[in-house]
């Protein structure tokens, strides 16, 4: 059997639930409205990939990788904040965050 990372894995099984959403819609079996509940709830995705990510990366060395799941938690607990009420923050203001940059070049340094 082949090992599979979990970065695989998860690659695999977003493609897996996509290709049978699709499916589904084109067959008739359900209707556009499970993009309301996509759209609702893809912070809360992006949240459990930024932290495997996250996770994943701080067994080696500082490098880009964690920087990709720090952005990525940063950005999905915006997104989240902003469902929940905490905050007003939508997929398009992600510009706003380029100081996370300068804050992972600090911590490049020092580290």
């Amino acid at each position: 059997m082949k090992k599979n990372s979990l970065t695989h894995i998860l690659t695999a099984l977003v493609l897996f639930a996509a290709g049978t959403v699709l499916l589904l819609k084109n067959i008739g079996v359900i209707s556009w409205e499970i993009k309301q509940i996509i759209v609702a709830n893809y912070p809360y995705l992006l949240l459990i990939i930024g932290i495997l990510i996250f996770l994943k990366s701080l067994k080696v060395p500082f490098g880009s990788a964690i920087f990709a799941g720090f952005f990525l938690l940063l950005l999905s607990c915006l997104l989240v904040g902003d469902r929940l009420g905490f905050c007003s923050f939508h997929l398009y203001d992600a510009g706003e965050l380029w100081p996370a940059i300068i804050i992972f070049a600090a911590l490049r340094m020092l580290f």
